[in-house]
């Protein structure tokens, strides 16, 4: 069993396959690295006497049982096997693959002109395949994404004309490419890209579209780490620091962005190119620490430089650091501004510092070619190129594809979003399966789209059935090296492209795939406008909150984390880094390894709990399986919810009745609490606080004043009180006389005061000396608590007799009014007991127990965790506005009191969010 590209293959599975062709001896299969980093399967053979077989009757003979993946690359016909001392096959003396072992579908047929033989040399370079046939198909041979721009680039370079990546999706052979070629050359398609030569350095040198948009947020937030790119390689084997310092500025030399810095001059920044800089290279020994507190430091002090930021007006924009952290163990940490650096600058970086430093340290010059083109040549000719109509026609592209003022993706959020976009992030992994992984895979090549194409589609799918939006947005990174010059610099050439998908229609996941794949080629076709550009052409709707346009990206990083190099006797391996930043409010990365995918998840933890992003990424696996199931499904037939899941949903949860050995009248539940807390405090407000009993005295005395008042069974009795004692105290008193309790916030405008007084037709009002005149013209008798409580302290203090039964109402609270007018919405006493039970359990509450509750007097979702708090033997302090600002405040409120639980409406549950309060 092998492992290549991500799949896991059974070579016997099929090798057993080929030795049932009816003329076949006996085959072998194994795998070839013949180029690094390269794996093949190469399928040997021994043919029946007189019998031709042809490589591509193998082909379609294996095809019919074999996914292509399992497809040898190469077929080689031999004589006889060769065997061992044993008997047993000696594959290491089987043959290397000749040129005529590689043999495509169609009969080989060898480049016909020059034109065909430079294509062909296009792809040995790019593929590592030596023969190549013009019916060869690009992508059955190694090819994909990156390597097809990359394939672009060089036919601009080689044949002087354009083509989009389209072209060579439709024409993946060196015969129907040379057609889209020769068409190319006689059609008007429009202004042809200029070459992109050196630049005068006696100009002033401008900024390109991407650095300009850095250039102005550093001036918006200066001294800000957000835009640094840092990087950890791990160095194993003896080290010669004086080279490896000479190897760093070496590679200063060669990179002018290394060495730029970025001023403003009348208000416009300009590139100004320091003529050398000298880089010291500070050492830190770590060798006295032990192995556990030197990795934790090697951990602190990359995190510690990662958030060290960069001056763009004075520079370096570029620094480095060693770690010694034993004889042959060594950390360098980099770190470059982003405005002069990005990802595929970093392994530039790397591969050049291992060439390099190979050859000083045998005292031999670099072996790596002076460089013709630097960065600040790049951007003076993006400047000369990317306007009028040029510049209309991408945009007019994207214009159509996006439109203008494109919508927002409302993603869930645990915490209320602030008003400016933070960008404290953390990551969350997961690894998938190698079946799924590979499935996958599978499903794109079935479809004739790419892995990143297939798992676009998919991640836009999943977003809709998680959001429920039928426009999903996503953006990606793309390299933006679209000429061969720039692939070996290190500059900010990353661009952002935008896919769109419409689900209104609910296409089934191949119809979607097709509509991605085609979004994508178009994407590539018109990615030279600078993502800058688009935001401000696009007009979003601007809002600081989140980011302009998407606020989901999708990654697909073919080169996983951890990557390892050698150089000489040196090994290098990446150290992950651990990001405390989030650019968007989720972004999704998938790293495709031998053992499959590594999905990440980065999100904005001012946003999201960690929980929240778990469950998300379980039921993103879980939907991925789905999809590779069955792909015709329309999208929204999908469920992210598995069968327990469900389960939990629609019947564990959803159980409303529970068995309990309490009272089922919430009141009389109540009165049980007074033989066992009679003196515990049990309302806390301010300065004042009642105890169980007097609670309870106070309530049966307001009880029995109301029943001489005539409230009986049902009776609905308005309270409109200020947060108080006395508010709990009106809440018990009621539903002791057998009343139902109407609340009714004195805050509220007055018509909706008035609407819920006539509407609920409330004959007793209870309320406070200072609120009644809002009330003047309302038919409801008014018993003021504060001023009133003279008479109504005559009253008994004993338990009045039960009138209530379960079945009856406890309160009627009215709705917010949003679709209309406010309805009453009603909850009997068994309700109320059932959920006070269940929040006891919850909550874990007992005697011991002291809940904060903000008490809005609207009291939805207050009511029933006053009556928990009471039933349940615990202390209820109740919050006033004020000690729910901001601040420190509300920390020493919580603290000094020793809160055990707090129930605030999200607004102010963000506040505490990093706390240790449940």
């Amino acid at each position: 069993q092998v492992k290549i590209r991500g799949y896991r293959i059974e070579l016997g599975e099929i090798e057993s396959l080929l030795r049932t062709h009816p003329q076949i001896e006996d085959a072998v299969v194994t795998v070839r690295e013949d180029q690094p980093g390269e794996r093949r399967l190469a399928g040997y053979f021994v043919p029946n006497e007189q019998a031709e077989i042809s490589p591509a009757d193998l082909r379609t003979f294996l095809k019919k049982e074999l996914p292509d993946y399992m497809i040898p690359l190469y077929f080689i016909s031999l004589e006889k096997m060769p065997l061992t001392a044993n008997g047993k096959v000696d594959r290491k003396a089987l043959p290397a693959p000749e040129a005529g072992a590689l043999e495509s579908t169609s009969e080989f047929i060898a480049p016909r002109s020059s034109e065909e033989e430079l294509l062909a040399e296009i792809w040995r370079e790019l593929l590592h395949v030596e023969r190549i046939g013009i019916h060869d198909n690009f992508f059955e041979i190694g090819g994909h994404s990156l390597l097809a721009t990359q394939f672009i680039s060089r036919v601009r370079d080689v044949f002087n004309v354009e083509l989009p990546l389209r072209d060579l999706f439709e024409a993946p052979t060196i015969a129907a490419m040379i057609l889209k070629i020769d068409q190319a050359r006689h059609q008007a398609l429009g202004p042809q890209t200029p070459p992109l030569i050196p630049a005068s350095r006696e100009q002033e040198l401008p900024l390109s579209f991407a650095q300009q948009r850095l250039w102005f947020l550093d001036q918006l937030m200066p001294d800000s780490p957000f835009y640094n790119i840092p990087a950890a390689m791990r160095l194993r084997g003896s080290l010669d620091i004086p080279v490896f310092e000479r190897t760093i500025n070496e590679i200063v030399r060669r990179h002018e962005s290394l060495r730029t810095i970025f001023t403003a001059q009348d208000g416009k920044p300009q590139q100004i190119i320091l003529p050398e800089l000298k880089v010291e290279l500070p050492v830190i020994d770590l060798t006295s620490l032990e192995d556990a507190k030197k990795d934790q430091e090697i951990r602190r002090l990359v995190k510690e430089d990662a958030l060290q930021p960069f001056r763009l007006d004075t520079g370096p924009l570029f620094r480095a650091k060693l770690l010694i952290a034993g004889d042959e163990d060594q950390v360098i940490i980099f770190n470059m501004h982003h405005i002069i650096s990005d990802g595929w600058s970093t392994n530039v970086l790397m591969q050049e510092m291992g060439a390099i430093y190979q050859a000083f340290a045998q005292d031999i010059p670099s072996p790596l070619a002076e460089l013709t083109i630097q960065y600040a040549d790049f951007a003076v000719w993006q400047r000369s190129w990317l306007k009028d109509e040029v510049l209309e026609e991408q945009l007019n592209y994207w214009k159509e594809t996006i439109g203008v003022n494109p919508p927002i993706l409302e993603l869930s959020t645990d915490f209320p979003r602030p008003s400016v976009q933070t960008f404290n992030g953390a990551i969350h992994q997961s690894r998938f399966s190698r079946d799924l992984s590979q499935s996958l895979i599978h499903l794109g090549q079935k479809n004739g789209a790419t892995l990143f194409m297939t798992l676009t589609a998919a991640f836009q799918a999943f977003l809709q059935r998680y959001t429920g939006q039928d426009e999903i947005i996503l953006g990606s990174p793309i390299a933006g090296r679209m000429q061969s010059e720039t692939e070996r610099l290190i500059g900010f050439f990353v661009n952002t492209l935008i896919f769109k998908s419409d689900f209104s229609d609910n296409p089934s996941f191949g119809k979607l795939l097709e509509r991605v794949k085609q979004n994508t080629l178009g994407a590539y076709a018109h990615q030279d406008i600078p993502f800058e550009q688009l935001v401000d052409e696009l007009q979003p709707q601007r809002d600081t909150s989140h980011s302009p346009l998407f606020q989901v990206m999708f990654v697909l990083q073919n080169t996983p984390k951890g990557a390892k190099q050698s150089s000489g006797t040196m090994q290098m391996e990446a150290l992950d880094s651990e990001s405390q930043t989030a650019k968007f409010d989720l972004s999704l990365m998938i790293m495709e390894d031998e053992e499959g995918f590594l999905a990440e998840f980065e999100y904005n933890s001012d946003l999201f709990r960690p929980e929240t992003i778990s469950t998300m990424m379980e039921r993103f696996r879980y939907f991925l399986q789905k999809v590779v199931n069955n792909p015709q499904l329309p999208i929204k037939a999908y469920s992210l919810l598995t069968t327990s899941q469900k389960k939990n949903l629609l019947q564990t949860w959803n159980q409303n009745q529970a068995k309990i050995s309490e009272p089922s009248v919430i009141h009389l539940w109540f009165e049980k609490q007074i033989r066992k807390n009679a003196n515990n405090p049990a309302v806390v407000y301010s300065d004042q606080q009642l105890s169980f009993s007097e609670l309870n005295r106070r309530a049966n005395q307001l009880a029995h004043f109301l029943r001489s008042k005539g409230v009986g069974s049902e009776t609905f009795v308005g309270i409109s009180l200020e947060r108080s004692v006395e508010m709990v105290v009106a809440l018990l008193g009621v539903l002791k006389s057998g009343g139902v309790y109407v609340p009714i916030d004195p805050n509220y405008p007055q018509e909706r005061i008035d609407y819920i007084l006539n509407d609920a037709q409330i004959p007793l009002l209870l309320t406070q000396e200072r609120l009644v005149e809002r009330f003047g013209e309302s038919d409801s008798e008014k018993i003021t608590l504060d001023s009133g409580w003279q008479e109504i302290g005559t009253m008994p203090a004993e338990n009045p007799s039960n009138i209530s039964l379960p079945e009856n109402l406890a309160y009627m609270i009215y709705t917010s009014g949003s679709t209309g007018r406010p309805k009453g919405t009603m909850l009997r006493h068994h309700g109320l007991c059932n959920l006070t039970a269940f929040q006891i359990k919850d909550f874990e509450l007992n005697a011991e127990s002291r809940v904060l509750q903000f008490a809005s007097f609207s009291f939805d979702a207050s009511v029933s965790e006053i009556f928990t708090t009471l039933i349940s033997g615990g202390t209820l302090y109740l919050a006033d506005r004020n000690d729910l600002m901001p601040g420190p405040g509300l920390i020493r409120l919580l603290k000094e009191n020793k809160i055990s639980v707090v129930t605030l409406p999200p607004s102010v549950s963000a506040l505490l969010k990093e706390e240790e309060f449940p």
